[in-house]
């Protein structure tokens, strides 16, 4: 059982993982003083077809992952055997669908988008590792893969943008760097399975294919929903826009971070006390929501008075066109913050189909009025149409969990 001590050990290590994004967050600010906002477009969009291909290749299985190792510790050796094949599977469909996509609808950005697929197929081989250690609560080590990543990562980008080899330098470096990182975290991994084997265990498979296949549908469809107004904004507006836009957005990922760091934490927990204790898992929910949905509207609030400072402090003087569309997006940190924990706990009540149904209806707002406000406002729009299906999101979540969130005694089943 999990005590206080280690609860908030979980926190701090949860922190220092995600605070190493923080570092791919440099190497994005290092990016915009070498490359025009029309190279840093062609990069956003490779970045946007990475962020889309990862869930694809993983459909799931990660979330499923940490679930399953959460209630039995021992079958960790088990779900990581038999993640690797599958993955290989689903790997190379992604790699084959989305690049045919690049390389008609973006071509001047194919080379590097392709290269970012690539390297998105490695990070989804991480993710598996990071669910493995993520489920028996090693987060010290989880926090030691995501480091090494990012770190690595900044360092071989560094070299490539310094070398001048521009945006599909960059996406080659991050191929080679995460190849790096998927050895450390391999040998990491050693320290709690017994050994690392490839597992053909088909009834297993289909065991975690129907956990994963809802989870691995919302997630694809929730990073469409992140990034399909980049990719919009590249075919109705120009790369110029997708390259202010894009560099303004990392700012808003970033500001996310908290949130990602509540749900590592909070996401073992809630699977746990679900079968275990649903009085204790219902006060633990609205905790969690509730303080995140705080934690959110402060955030929210210094980002949109900080953002003129911020931009100017962090990006070249051009970077200043996307002041409003940042302001824009703080806005919205409120509802990004509670959505986060209200899908880990959809998640632990094992309401996959809600978090499908919730995103695709948000993804249908956020593609209609991205077509409807990109050509009058660009980026401010995409902004807008953002901000609008987060709110669509929560409401639809609270409304979809209100049995969980809100009734005084379930049954254990």
């Amino acid at each position: 059982m999990t005590t206080a001590s280690s609860f908030l050990e979980n926190v701090m290590f949860a922190g220092l993982s995600a605070a190493s994004n923080g570092l791919a967050f440099l190497l994005i600010i290092y990016a915009a003083s070498v490359l025009s906002p029309g190279d840093m477009g062609v990069l956003n969009i490779a970045l946007a077809f990475a962020a889309i291909g990862e869930p694809l290749m993983d459909f799931g299985l990660h979330q499923v992952s940490i679930r399953h190792i959460a209630r039995d510790r021992g079958s960790a050796q088990a779900v990581l055997a038999n993640s690797i094949p599958m993955k290989a599977i689903s790997g190379v469909s992604m790699f084959a669908g989305l690049s045919i996509i690049a390389l008609v609808w973006y071509p001047s950005a194919a080379p590097a988008a392709l290269l970012m697929l690539a390297s998105a197929a490695l990070r989804s081989y991480l993710l598996t590792i990071r669910g493995v250690l993520q489920g028996l609560e090693h987060f010290k080590h989880d926090a030691a893969v995501m480091f090494a990543d990012r770190a690595l990562m900044l360092v071989g980008g560094v070299i490539a943008l310094a070398m001048g080899r521009g945006a599909t330098g960059l996406a080659f470096s991050f191929v080679v760097t995460r190849a790096v990182a998927l050895v450390i975290a391999l040998a990491l991994t050693r320290r709690h399975v017994d050994r690392l084997t490839l597992g053909f265990d088909t009834a297993f498979w289909r065991e975690l294919r129907d956990a994963a296949v809802p989870v691995g549908a919302f997630l694809m469809v929730l990073n469409v929903y992140n990034y399909v107004d980049q990719l919009m904004l590249g075919k109705m507006s120009s790369e110029w826009d997708v390259g202010i836009y894009g560099t303004v957005y990392k700012i808003y990922e970033a500001l996310t971070y908290g949130s990602g760091i509540l749900a590592s934490v909070l996401t073992p927990r809630l699977a746990a006390l679900w079968t275990s204790d649903r009085p204790a898992h219902q006060r633990l929910a609205l905790r969690g929501v509730g303080g995140a949905a705080l934690l959110g509207l402060g955030v929210g609030a210094v980002a949109g008075l900080a953002a003129p400072l911020a931009i100017h402090l962090l990006f070249e003087p051009e970077y200043g066109a996307g002041i409003r569309s940042l302001r824009i997006l703080s806005a919205g940190l409120v509802l990004i913050y509670a959505i986060w924990i209200l899908h880990s706990l959809a998640m632990s009540a094992f309401k996959q189909r809600l978090l499908l149904h919730t995103t695709l209806a948000c993804l249908v707002v956020n593609v209609g009025l991205n077509y409807l406000l990109i050509p009058i406002w660009h980026r401010d729009g995409a902004a807008v149409a953002t901000v609008v299906g987060e709110a669509v999101g929560v409401v639809l979540l609270v409304w979809g969990l209100r049995d969980v969130l809100f009734r005084r005694s379930s049954p254990i089943v």
